[in-house]
């Protein structure tokens, strides 16, 4: 996992998405709109914009732990996207471009800047092994509190922090 900070603005984390079949799992509850209102495994293939999560330690992920956002949890899916490119750019490169597709999607979905906002980033990219077994392009952007401080519990569309 690589840390790369913004003078003093906050952290964006990058985390290398794993390819298991735990990936296209959904095992919460949702409404009518789509959101998560009973927690369970949410595999990285099916996590949306606006799902509150539980991400696991390490730096290959397959699945979090989906929860509403009025429960506790440690990030928000801001935004998701694919990268381009038949052939894979190697970790630091879709980081660096995972990153930078992320600064541009945080505003709208945050309200402000990021270099304005409280609040971290974390990246999600493909790693090698699902760029080629799976076809693997997708970046997941989240939002996430400051290191120290107390985990989220609500939906911070908008916040405007």
């Amino acid at each position: 996992m690589t840390m790369q900070k913004r003078a003093g603005f906050g952290a964006a984390l990058a985390t290398t998405l794993l390819l298991l079949g735990a990936c296209a799992s959904d095992q919460t509850t949702r409404n009518d709109a789509g959101e998560i209102v009973e927690g369970g495994e949410l595999g990285v293939f099916v996590a949306s914009t606006g799902d509150c999560l539980n991400v696991p330690d390490g730096t290959e992920v397959s699945a979090f732990e989906g929860v509403a956002c009025t429960e506790p949890h440690d990030a928000q899916v801001f935004a998701q996207f694919d990268l381009d490119g038949a052939v894979y750019p190697g970790a630091e490169m879709a980081n660096t471009l995972g990153e930078e597709g992320c600064l541009e999607r945080f505003e709208g979905f945050i309200g402000v800047d990021y270099a304005s906002s409280k609040y971290y980033m974390r990246i999600f990219s493909p790693s090698q092994q699902s760029w080629d077994a799976v076809d693997d392009r997708e970046i997941l952007c989240m939002v996430v509190p400051q290191s120290g401080d107390p985990m989220l519990t609500t939906d911070l569309r908008g916040v405007a922090e």
